[in-house]
């Protein structure tokens, strides 16, 4: 049976993808000593980047050009094959101008994989072990970006795991296919199933159970029942028996697995708990805290992440790989891609919603305030106006001539991000001629000098604005 709140956890499954693979960035390749040493209990972001844009990440980056790969191939009534799937991605993404898994021929998975499509080999052989060795195929690309597929495949983990393997075998192999299976099916069935293990289980339910991918899950299982008490014990137990000196490559897919489940089990079920232990464990962890965080969105929902996670994001996801515009993101706007493609699935029609809507709670689509010498804007939360959710501002201290904007930005400089190691560029999301309608409204007792407006300075793009309608009501207006 379709959820019914499926909308709304699919936005909290993507937005604890974006957390976690935020909040694990900076510490990405690190092992646990050398945080424990130099960082010491990471609890929360890491401000390492001076208030710069964060940076495009391919555990995000990739998923949104599989997204579309997999939109387009479903829009033209083709079978989602591999082969379809990389013809597909190779054209989705930007390649002459940004990439996403770069890094070298033989080293890095995703790149081995593109240069040998772009050479005449097919998928599935273009990311098989046969074709790459082993080493190259069961690296740990293979689950970063099947998130995805348990977000549109709800409740229906065989599905999910189907259509991830579909996707990760054109770069991946063995191990590395059985990992995109295992997180797609434990994040499809976070939308019934909360409790930590059940969920693992419902991944291995999914995956060949003699495969090295299912024994180190088993294993930590297994610590887990014995010692329950001490995550940093169960670090400890995984690092001696499935440690990065046991498997070659750069970024083996099977330590890195071990952590995903010490974070689920010793986690408990709780969101902030679950993606700092899999933070402090190290290795890859944008990658992993990425994986949990989407695993533990999905089961919690938007109740159980905490606003100080939320806050720092603001809604905002910068990509890589895509074209232009197409690498600026908000949440929603992901969330609401990913809700049509599933709806789509299971036979259902999704009602257009405006580019910058605020259905989900507690979203803010990236809206900011500015302020000048006067006024002072004390929050944004959200209220029900007419029946629809919007953006509420309260505001303080504005005097006689205090000013305050609200808007949301339509144009980034790739000098604003924190790094830019993937080539992004961009191209404004809104041009001169076109329409932009909004609605804006003050309680109909504010002060008859105060004044809501529209403008269009922002960045200088000039911009047509048709006030569609003018709005006053003392118990549903916007502060």
């Amino acid at each position: 049976m379709f959820p019914q709140d499926y909308d709304e956890r699919v936005y909290a499954g993507w937005l604890g993808k974006c957390i976690g693979v935020r909040f694990g960035a900076p510490l990405e390749g690190w092992w646990y000593e050398k945080i424990r040493d130099n960082v010491g209990e990471v609890l929360t972001y890491l401000r390492e980047d001076g208030g710069a844009i964060f940076k495009p990440d391919d555990d995000t980056s990739l998923p949104m050009i599989l997204i579309r790969a997999f939109e387009h191939v479903r829009r033209v009534g083709r079978h989602h094959a591999p082969s379809s799937s990389a013809r597909r991605g190779s054209t989705s993404s930007a390649t002459n101008t940004a990439r996403c898994g770069g890094g070298g021929y033989g080293f890095s998975t995703e790149h081995t994989a593109y240069r040998n499509l772009a050479a005449g080999i097919p998928a599935p052989v273009s990311g098989s072990i046969a074709m790459n060795g082993a080493a190259v195929a069961e690296q740990i690309g293979g689950q970063i970006f099947s998130d995805i597929f348990g977000l549109i495949a709800p409740d229906n983990p065989s599905l999910a795991a189907d259509l991830a393997q579909k996707a990760s075998s054109v770069s991946h192999d063995g191990n590395g296919i059985y990992g995109g299976r295992f997180i797609a099916a434990m994040v499809s069935a976070a939308f019934r199933e909360r409790d930590p293990l059940a969920l693992l289980r419902a991944g291995l339910r999914q995956i060949p159970a003699d495969s090295e991918y299912a024994r180190v899950i088993n294993a930590m299982i297994d610590y887990h029942a014995s010692h329950p008490g001490d995550w940093h014990a169960g670090y400890a137990y995984l690092r001696a028996n499935f440690g990065y000196d046991r498997y070659p490559g750069h970024v083996h897919i099977i330590p890195n697995a071990g952590v995903i489940a010490l974070a689920m089990l010793y986690g408990g079920g709780d969101f902030s708990r679950t993606i700092q232990i899999a933070n402090m464990a190290g290795w890859d962890t944008d990658c992993n805290v990425g994986n949990v965080g989407a695993v533990m969105g999905v089961a919690l929902g938007l109740d159980g992440i905490a606003p100080a996670w939320r806050e720092p994001i603001n809604d905002l996801l910068i990509t890589s790989g895509l074209t232009s515009a197409r690498n600026i993101w908000t949440i929603p706007q992901c969330a609401d891609l990913f809700v049509k493609i599933g709806r789509a699935l299971h036979g259902q029609d999704t009602p257009p919603r405006p580019r910058y809507h605020f259905q989900y709670p507690g979203s803010t689509n990236n809206f900011i305030l500015a302020h000048g010498e006067f006024g002072r804007p004390i929050h944004q939360t959200q209220r029900v106006f007419q029946g629809e959710p919007c953006l509420q501002t309260s505001i303080r201290k504005l005097h006689t001539r205090g000013e305050i904007r609200i808007g949301t930005r339509t144009y980034y400089l790739p000098s604003e991000l924190s790094s830019n190691y993937y080539g992004a560029t961009f191209s404004p999301l809104i041009y001169g001629g076109q329409t932009a309608r909004a609605v804006v409204c003050i309680p109909a007792d504010t002060p008859p000098t105060i004044r809501a407006r529209r403008c269009t300075s922002a960045h200088r793009i000039r911009a047509s604005f048709r006030p569609t309608r003018s709005i006053s009501s003392p118990a549903s207006g916007r502060r």
